[in-house]
């Protein structure tokens, strides 16, 4: 393999590695925010409410 194939596998290595990353955060958040639309809204409205009679 010459040098230019060898460069032209690794950097090809490289964006395929940074795609994975990009792809495995768009999912998990999109999972966070689905688990944030199913959350239930009175727990976060108490918290608030202790935290503002303290």
């Amino acid at each position: 393999m010459t040098s230019t194939g060898a460069l032209f596998l690794g950097l090809t290595a490289v964006v395929a590695a940074l795609c994975g990353v990009l792809a495995f955060a768009i999912v998990k958040i999109m999972s966070a925010a689905r688990a944030a639309k199913n959350a239930n809204p009175l727990g976060a409205e108490t918290a608030f409410m202790a935290s503002a009679m303290e």
